[in-house]
């Protein structure tokens, strides 16, 4: 019984978290920042293919375009489209798959996984900070345990991050149909929304790094900082695992690839539901790293 009471509040804090976000409009302004860098970015990429296409137009002796998409056939037979897949498509078993999808899918998936870690831990920063600072957090206490509390804002902010995600389709839908020739809007639209589940699922672990923070500090800027210090240590220990020096400490790899988000990441892009496996290990990372701060906030005077 006691369980599903802590479930319950679980629930109830996560419904709460929401609203207030909602109510001071820090679920719109994080959509609207992320739909801008999103939008931003594959409007960028689409002048630097029209830069590309136009070139190849000269190559070819045929009249230059001007809007991108309208040479993308050309360009697949003279190995421009592939030289560009190959850039944004880490791996080469995947390549051919990829030449396939609409190119601003591509850019906009690869986009979200460098931009979103950092969006998860600047979010969760302030999941507890500033309520602690205040004190407000105390009324919320009364009525429910600190892990509960710890739960639902990880929870609530984990929907938020969702909301955002599905923002940036719409923008990157938008520049593909206006600012581009030749794109199926259906297509589009499609192979943007199957790639949202996985770019949510990413940006959880980076999600509870910043909750975690938060648990630690009543000054948000001081969370968010340690926050991002722990996110970019994450990118550093998961590219000092990868060198040759590593090979040397075969059991210290074994044990640290896991517990990092990272190791999961390429797995998260290609055909049907492959990247299912490694994708749901990442709530439960998002979790974990939201609670490694638990002994010492179970404690903390509040």
């Amino acid at each position: 019984m006691s369980a599903l009471r802590s479930l319950r509040d679980a629930g109830l804090v996560a419904r709460f978290t929401l609203a207030r976000a909602v109510r001071t409009k820090s679920a719109l302004a994080l959509c609207v920042l992320y739909l801008l860098a999103s939008t931003g970015a594959t409007y960028v990429f689409t002048r630097i293919l029209l830069q590309i296409e136009n070139e190849t137009a000269d190559l070819l002796s045929v009249p230059r375009v001007t809007k991108p998409g309208a040479m993308l056939d050309s360009m697949r037979e003279n190995g421009n489209l592939e030289s560009i897949v190959n850039g944004l498509v880490s791996r080469p078993e995947l390549a051919g798959w990829a030449m396939d999808q609409p190119i601003l899918t591509l850019v906009h998936f690869w986009f979200a996984l460098g931009v979103l870690p950092f969006l998860a831990v600047a979010l969760g920063a302030e999941a507890i900070a500033p309520d602690a600072r205040d004190r407000s957090i105390r009324f919320e206490l009364v009525r429910t345990g600190r892990l509960e509390l710890v739960t639902g804002r990880w929870v609530g902010q984990a929907v938020l991050l969702a909301a955002g995600a599905l923002a940036a389709v719409a923008g990157t839908w938008c520049v593909a149909t206006f600012a581009m020739v030749d794109q199926p809007p259906v297509r589009q639209l499609s192979t943007l929304l199957e790639a949202t589940p996985r770019l949510w699922l990413w940006s959880l672990p980076f999600l509870g790094l910043g909750v975690a923070a938060s648990q630690l500090t009543s000054t948000v800027n001081v969370a968010r900082s340690l926050a991002l210090f722990a996110a970019v240590l994450s990118w550093m220990a998961w590219g000092g695992l990868r060198t040759e020096t590593m090979a040397e400490w075969p059991i210290l790899k074994a044990i640290a690839e896991p517990v990092l988000p990272q190791t999961y990441v390429l797995d998260l892009w290609g055909p049907g539901m492959e990247w299912a496996a490694s994708g749901a290990l990442l709530p439960l990372l998002g979790f974990v790293a939201a609670l490694l701060p638990w002994p010492l906030f179970r404690r903390r005077n509040l």
